[in-house]
């Protein structure tokens, strides 16, 4: 049957008054609750590569309370000394005053900490189960233990009766109501146990919920279930035990983890396990880990769920606290030491970054035209990129956010001609393979670089500006450099042969920087004596390191230091390299530690495969500076792999003294040059 005109246009109307975000806010009031089980802390530290202290898991542990989080799994105490010690650590009570200095838990923050264990051992009794006298002496108000729900691993694994199972579940639950705790039972391979033998699995679930059990946490531990199998699953349990809590706990094996969590809840569940950034997860309850982290592929990310539920689906989630997600993923990463994902969805990065032209001028007009909430939301922040898709919206975009100009500039003949340069700039590197993704703060002009790239590099986009601008000055010029190395052994097998100990004995790296300063500035005041008095200097400095990068580094923040003081800040502390196709390991030799408080993370791109060791090669420095807090990024790109490094690092020491010292100024019309005086007379564009 076929609509009707009218009615079409009825409906067609209906939508038009109602923008997508109003429609997805049409839910029934009060929303609906929906508990969130937080499992980063154990499920979480089951990742490759993952590990953490105590002291980071107490400090994780009230950040995600503060957040607010209804369950906090701790860890399993009675499986090793580390979890033991948190718990121990957690539910102590120190004087309040000292809470801000120590990382022990508030009482708020220790009402909400589980602690997870399992069913008493086969062939014995609960009094006598060390490990669940362990769960009970954890002082936690909720416990939750994993139990074996699918007949598989009960006959081949666990190898005891059916019958048995059942009574280790029953029994175990029963002992641990009896002494006073909120049971949560995660039912291992639910799903699975579900699909080859429904009858039993759902014994296992009749026994635990007439032993007491307050949820059922149905859990995909293989993480091979489809949507439509969870949503009958969760029908047909929720069915058969109604006023029986239910969760959901998925793993992330087919990147379904998230989909099937929101799922479970849509079918009945109030409890969702996960992890935050995919570190783990369960229904009625979710439970899951922040930023999806966890065993093989991860658990079902928090992140993702907890917005998606609270914004799209009518539930409370976490409330008013939901804008502080973004900083609090990123805190989790930080303590995992993790590097973020950029591309993760509501707090990556790139999240709500928009590169081509089109869609930039639109969502200037309209933002919710190329976004699906708004990103203040989730506590992130809108970017516009610039890169050879950008057109001048992109641009303009970028100045007005820099705060270098307004829109009633913007239709001026100068600001006209100035982002036709900027936009030509940009497409012309591009074109040519050029890249500054993620680099916030280079470029020069007019070097003939191939391999730049603009994506996320609003420094670089910024110096490009700014040296368009007529009134700009660069704080310093480099004269020259040089790099010498003296390696006698040439590989760590050779120094393991000559020590004993790979490795021990390190090359030699001496770097001589001379650079062209201001004289006479001392406290960061002004360029003008500089420019209107030809007042110049020149210093010559030279630095050892355990790398080339290292020593220019250190060479260059001797040369600046006295001139600049607040580059005192500005420390390379970090290094990372990459290539394209395969990523390369950590290269710390290379580049090392400088001084205290800036980091810096390296990375290395060959841009021409074919053309191997004669190729361009790109450099990727990203800056820190801890007394203003601030990050950004500068690239470098050369067929010499020291010359990239070094236009890298000297744009990076260029925007933190443009960004945080007065020493530029825009508003003054730039003096002449002596071309005698000046050997790098049309640098300036």
């Amino acid at each position: 049957m076929v609509a009707s005109e009218p009615r079409i246009a009825e409906v067609a109307a209906a939508v038009v008054r109602a923008p997508a975000h109003a429609i997805r806010q049409q839910h029934a009031a009060p929303p609906r609750l929906v508990d969130i089980y937080d499992t980063t802390l154990r499920d979480g530290t089951q990742m490759e590569g993952i590990s953490v202290s105590v002291d980071d898991k107490l400090k994780i542990a009230r950040v995600l309370s503060n957040f607010g989080m209804h369950y906090i799994e701790g860890g399993w105490p009675g499986s090793n000394p580390k979890d033991a010690e948190f718990f121990e650590r957690a539910k102590a009570e120190p004087p309040p005053d000292v809470w801000s200095r120590i990382a022990e838990l508030p009482p708020e923050a220790w009402s909400r900490i589980a602690a997870f264990g399992s069913t008493r051992r086969k062939n014995s009794t609960c009094e006598q189960d060390k490990q669940l006298a362990t769960l009970i002496a954890a002082g936690t108000n909720c416990v939750t233990i994993v139990a074996k729900a699918w007949d598989l691993h009960v006959d081949h694994i666990l190898e005891v009766p059916r019958e048995e199972n059942l009574a280790m579940v029953g029994e175990s639950v029963a002992f641990l109501k009896a002494a006073g705790k909120e049971v949560m039972i995660d039912l291992e391979h639910f799903f699975d146990g579900f699909k080859a033998n429904p009858a039993y699995t759902m014994q296992v679930c009749e026994r635990a919920v007439e032993a007491g059990a307050d949820v059922l946490v149905l859990c995909d531990t293989n993480g091979g279930t489809l949507g439509w199998e969870v949503d009958q699953a969760v029908r047909t349990v929720a069915s058969a035990f109604p006023g029986v809590r239910l969760g959901i706990h998925c793993h992330n094996d087919q990147e379904l983890a998230v989909s099937n969590s929101l799922q479970a809840v849509q079918s009945g569940a109030t409890v969702v396990q996960g992890t935050i950034n995919g570190i783990g997860g369960t229904i009625n309850g979710i439970g899951g880990t922040i930023n999806g982290i966890g065993e093989r592929t991860g658990n079902a990310n928090l992140a993702s769920i907890v917005p998606t539920l609270q914004l799209k689906m009518g539930c409370a989630g976490v409330g008013e606290r939901l804008p502080e997600l973004t900083a609090l993923c990123r805190f989790v990463d930080e303590q995992l030491n993790r590097l973020p994902d950029s591309k993760a969805p509501y707090v990556g990065q790139s999240a709500f970054a928009h590169k081509g032209g089109i869609h930039v001028s639109a969502v200037n007009k309209i933002p919710d035209s190329y976004q699906h909430i708004d990103p203040a939301a989730v506590g992130n922040v809108r970017r516009t990129l610039v890169s050879e898709l950008s057109g001048r919206s992109n641009i303009l975009s970028k100045v007005e956010e820099f705060g270098m100009g307004s829109k009633e500039e913007f239709s001026s003949p100068e600001w006209q001609d100035r982002m036709n340069r900027v936009l030509t700039a940009v497409k012309t590197l591009e074109k040519r393979g050029s890249t500054f993704e993620g680099a916030d703060a280079t470029v020069n002009l007019i070097e003939p670089l191939r391999g730049y790239t603009f994506e996320g590099a609003d420094a670089t986009v910024n110096l490009m500006i700014r040296r368009l601008m007529p009134g700009y000055t660069a704080p310093f010029r480099l004269m020259d450099y040089t790099v010498t190395a003296a390696d006698t052994m040439g590989s760590d097998a050779l120094r393991g042969e000559e020590t004993g100990t790979p490795g021990s004995v390190m090359p030699s790296v001496r770097a001589t920087v001379k650079v062209k300063l201001p004289a006479g500035v001392s406290q960061m005041e002004s360029l003008a004596s500089f420019w209107d008095n030809g007042d110049r200097t020149q210093r010559l400095e030279s630095a050892e390191g355990n790398g080339p990068v290292n020593a220019l580094a250190k060479a260059l923040n001797k040369a600046l230091l006295p001139t600049f003081p607040s580059l005192q800040h500005v420390v390379l502390k970090d290094y990372k390299a990459s290539r394209r196709p395969a990523q390369l390991p950590e290269l710390r030799v290379f580049v090392g530690e400088v001084v205290q408080e800036l980091k810096f993370q390296l990375k290395v791109r060959i841009l021409d495969q074919e053309s191997a060791t004669a190729a361009n090669t790109r450099v990727m420095i990203e800056f820190m500076d801890s007394h203003h807090n601030q990050q950004w990024a500068t690239v470098g790109v050369d067929t010499n792999i020291i010359s990239a490094s070094m236009c890298a690092l000297m744009d990076g020491f260029e925007y933190a003294l443009v960004e945080y010292a007065p020493c530029c100024s825009l508003d003054r019309p730039r003096p002449p040059v002596r071309e005698e005086d000046d050997p790098f007379e049309g640098e300036r564009s």
